[in-house]
């Protein structure tokens, strides 16, 4: 790689961007050279009184002090020289245009990251906060990368996750760059739009936040599981899946069950997360098909008294194991499963990682662990290790997250070969939580790049028992087991978050 030159706005730097050029310098061995740009992104006065309010509880919108910040080496505008040119001002200066290759970084509107109240139209419309990077040669323009993460809809309190994960997407396209991996472009850029005012969309996205905040007080989730008499590969392509499903159980108060998982050679049992209602914390629970509705066989928590959920049961080696959620306990187990179907621990495959529904499946000679980092964001991130052997070591991903998209980054199921290709059931969160499951084929895996592509869409039905929700699809022999879920008012529930609340209202007085 000759040289990186990046061309950045005039004047000083915001510090999330000061950072971001800190962290690209790292990445590659040569000094960055920087083009300060003729012109500045449009903001205009709205913007300038939103950034002085902002930066005070979020310090990387503030300008740094040194306005010369790392441009110690002034480049001259040979910018065709450069093996690359990151454009941080988005085409904003007319002089600037497209005669070169050059990536920039842009959100749904196709306007520059660095600009004024960026992602907004997203996040306060819809609570998702997508940004791009676009690669830009002279006659055409590229989507190289995309991330789309869940925000909530109140943009201020979404900004500095949203400018984190820019500055992420962009470093890890570079990585892939510099490492010589194909860089395949994903779509097409929208050209800059015009939004609606940013004041009126400010408004919205707080009187989202306000509605959502009172949905939260006043319904809760209820799941409940259900069958498929076919096998996954069978239902896996048909858009109407929810009209195969038949209910198992009756809904309660007091607690439900969701995230089933069949017993490996039986046809009626399986295992599945129950959540009781008055503690709100799950354990797992054994459960049989009966003629009149459900069974407990047996009720265990394989992580004692933390909450644990997705009890992923499958099989490798001749021999069958299980691991599950305990991303609470920041640590996650692999477990093989005895004569009576029993959870033996054997080793600890993860520790301090809020490992969020993990899966195993095996690929490419690797074992890959997959799972959603808590840490990172609890719907819109998919994590990935890989090891030789089901007891490790396990090894990290060099790109993770490598996949960032409330659209389906949540692993939602059983992964299953079909007809020669991998398939991944996914959690589509961008209306709700496990909204819709989205099944997503993966086409490349190695320990250097991942890449998978949505194949289909399964939505609830809304006449169904369950029209708001559907996250988790998994295999059983020649049956799919599913789980649903309706929003209600449930008055354990409704107790529950009011003693909480009074209780942190005690705690604050005591304070």
């Amino acid at each position: 790689m000759q040289r990186i030159q990046v061309i950045v706005p005039p004047g000083p730097l915001p510090a999330w961007v000061g950072r971001l050029l800190d962290r690209i310098q790292d990445a590659v061995p040569t000094p960055l050279l920087l083009v300060e740009s003729a012109t500045a992104p449009a903001g205009g006065l709205g913007w300038k009184l939103a950034r002085r309010s902002l930066s005070r509880r979020f310090p990387g919108l503030a300008f740094t002090d040194d306005r010369d910040y790392l441009r110690r080496q002034p480049a001259a505008r040979a910018l065709g020289s450069s093996d690359l040119v990151i454009d941080l001002t988005a085409g904003c200066d007319a002089s600037t245009e497209a005669r070169w290759p050059s990536w920039r970084l842009v959100d749904e509107r196709g306007r520059p990251v660095t600009g004024a109240f960026p992602g907004i139209d997203g996040i306060s419309r819809d609570s998702v906060g997508s940004v791009f990077v676009v690669a830009d040669s002279p006659g055409s323009s590229r989507v190289l990368r995309a991330a789309r993460i869940a925000t909530g809809p109140d943009w201020s309190r979404a900004l500095e996750r949203y400018l984190d994960c820019a500055a992420n997407l962009l470093l890890q396209v570079l990585r892939d760059f510099k490492a010589g991996v194909p860089l395949q472009a994903t779509g097409e850029v929208a050209p800059a739009q015009l939004s609606v005012p940013v004041l009126a969309r400010l408004l919205e996205g707080k009187a989202r936040a306000l509605a959502r905040k009172l949905g939260s007080l006043l319904l809760a989730e209820s799941w409940m599981v259900g069958w498929i008499r076919e096998p996954i590969g069978r239902v896996a392509f048909d858009e109407r899946l929810g009209q195969r499903i038949e209910w198992l159980g009756q809904r309660s108060d007091d607690g439900y069950l969701a995230d089933p998982f069949g017993l490996p050679g039986s046809t009626r049992e399986f295992f599945a997360e129950y959540l009781d209602e008055h503690t709100g914390i799950g354990h797992l629970r054994r459960m049989k098909i009966v003629p009149d509705g459900l069974e407990t066989v047996a009720r265990f928590n394989p992580a004692g008294e933390h909450h644990v959920s997705f009890p992923f049961v499958f099989e490798a080696e001749g021999r069958q194991w299980a691991i599950a959620e305990t991303a609470s306990a920041r640590e996650c187990w692999l477990h093989e499963l005895d004569e009576r179907g029993n959870w033996v621990r054997i080793a600890c495959i993860l520790e301090g990682v809020a490992a969020a529904d993990p899966i195993v499946f095996r690929c490419n000679g690797f074992y890959w662990l997959a799972y959603t980092d808590a840490d990172r964001g609890a719907f819109d991130n998919l994590c990935l290790r890989y090891s030789e052997s089901l007891t490790g070591p396990w090894h990290e991903h060099q790109n993770n997250p490598v996949l960032t998209d409330v659209r389906g980054a949540r692993c939602g199921g059983t992964p299953f070969w079909h007809e020669g290709g991998l398939y991944r059931p996914a959690q589509d969160c961008s209306r709700t939580y496990g909204g819709a499951i989205s099944l997503r084929r993966i086409l490349v895996c190695t320990p250097d790049r991942y890449e998978e592509e949505i194949v289909r869409l399964w939505k609830p039905e809304p006449d169904d028992a369950n029209p708001d929700g559907l996250h988790t699809v998994s295999a059983w022999g020649r049956f799919t087991l599913v789980d649903g879920k309706r929003m209600v008012v449930n008055p354990v529930v409704l107790r529950r978050k009011l003693m909480l609340r009074l209780r942190a209202r005690r705690g604050a007085r005591g304070g």
